[in-house]
């Protein structure tokens, strides 16, 4: 059973945590040229307000940067993740951009192209090397034979579930092992069991987060060997277009079908967010991304986690929505923001995060069971969730995020056409393919 913990006592032992590591400036060492007095430095980091635990962390972390590098100042500026990188735009266009910042894949390219980031390949090689890191963590960050940024973390989709209402339904719970995850028949005979209706009101739902967007869809498309766009990402093509409709008519079916999944507006509607609804119990289950761990842990309920549920046997890798740390091309002090980003990037600085259950390791070794005990929190992580860590290890990068940001919202656009707006699942298909394809060429 997994142990409730309090706001603050999980916030401390993540601020705790990042003490302790004094968050390092690079795999396995100090801070470079400590000694060195590099003058009185003011250097800006931009991220985003995921949570106040994420802001609290970033700041703890970087004092640590500044304690070690006391010639260097960091000023730590957030705002709405959604308006991140337009606010990066004007900053840059303006001459007045922060210094470093995490970028989100699917911006990155466009980035590159116009020449706003800073080559980082000299102290990508200098201090990482690409075996270290997952092996999708170069195909995300590397352009030709450079990188302009370094992986932060990674985060992918799981189910997480509420555990009392399992038990008051005599319901079993999902299995945490990924070779022995629910078939969908399986998750949707527990969804049934789990969905409460008073007459034609329904009181608690089985499942949600299947049609909030692309992202979860095409999680089972590359996860059933469903290929969506061509190599280099210069058109869309649809390599089995029978299997993705089979998923996408059942996402569809969980609401209109079977009734056991409220539409996606459902957390603006009731002011919930899902993790409130699960909490709550309104909702059972609810697929989403694995930072929700971090705020889950710090709410009042016992919940757990298992992998997805498979369509055909196979098991369900993560499919993952992840950021770089990148540095401007206009930053006056280049020196001390390339020790900054690798400062950023280094697994002593991620460590907190990983231990807050905000982000997973995007380092191979983090995942050997010999190095599970420095990140795995029992205040934070539930018991089971140790025989989940191969779903992230096997990972892959999103598709649609490598396709830039413009293809990500066509797709999402689209496939809520169908899920709500009586859109057939052809024309879906092949209007994903034509304006992807034409965004593509742009």
């Amino acid at each position: 059973m997994k142990m409730k913990k309090t706001v603050s006592t999980v916030l401390c032992a993540a601020l705790m945590a990042a003490s302790l590591i004094s968050c390092g400036t690079a795999d396995n060492t100090t801070s470079q040229n400590n000694t060195r007095k590099s003058g009185d430095v003011t250097l800006q980091f931009m991220g985003w307000e995921a949570s106040v635990y994420e802001t609290e962390a970033n700041k703890a972390c970087l004092q640590s940067f500044m304690d070690q590098n006391p010639g260097i100042k960091v000023e730590y500026i957030s705002g709405p993740s959604e308006e991140h990188h337009t606010k990066l735009l004007t900053m840059m266009a303006g001459g007045a951009a922060p210094d470093t910042f995490y970028m989100d894949v699917p911006f990155y390219r466009q980035f590159i192209e116009q020449g706003q980031l800073l080559d980082l390949t000299d102290i990508y090689h200098q201090y990482y090397k690409e075996e270290d890191f997952l092996p999708w963590s170069a195909t995300k960050s590397k352009v030709g034979d450079k990188f302009y940024g370094i992986d932060s973390c990674i985060v992918g989709n799981i189910l997480f579930y509420n555990r009392d209402l399992f038990e008051k339904a005599n319901v079993e719970m999902p299995p945490s092992n990924p070779d022995e995850a629910w078939t969908w028949e399986e998750f949707l005979d527990a969804a049934q069991k789990l969905t409460i209706k008073n007459g034609d009101t329904v009181e608690q739902y089985g499942a949600f987060g299947f049609e909030v967007d692309f992202m979860p869809l095409q999680q089972y498309l590359v996860n059933m060997g469903v290929t969506i766009f061509n190599e280099d990402y210069t058109s869309c093509k649809i390599s089995d277009p029978d299997k993705m409709i089979d998923v996408m008519q059942k996402f569809k079916d969980l609401r209109v079908k079977y009734g056991v999944a409220p539409e996606a507006n459902v957390s603006s509607k009731s002011g919930m967010s899902a993790n409130q609804m699960l909490q709550t119990g309104k909702i059972a289950m609810v697929n989403q991304g694995s930072f929700s761990m971090q705020e889950l842990a710090n709410m009042d309920f016992d919940f757990g986690v298992a992998p997805l549920p498979t369509m055909d046997g196979k098991t369900m890798n993560a499919v993952l929505s992840s950021y770089n740390v990148a540095g401007w091309t206009g930053t006056k002090h280049k020196e001390e923001t390339l020790k900054l980003i690798s400062h950023l990037a280094s697994t002593d600085f991620q460590l907190p995060f990983v231990q807050s259950g905000l982000w997973m390791s995007n380092r191979v070794e983090m995942y050997e069971p010999e190095n599970q005990d420095q990140w795995f929190n029992p205040d934070v992580h539930p018991a089971e969730f140790v025989n989940m860590t191969s779903i992230f290890k096997n990972a892959i990068v999103a598709p649609t995020h490598m396709a830039g940001a413009n293809v990500r919202d066509i797709t999402d656009e689209e496939i809520k056409n169908f899920y709500y707006n009586d859109q057939d699942a052809q024309t879906t298909i092949l209007n994903i393919e034509k304006r992807a394809t034409e965004a593509l060429s742009k």
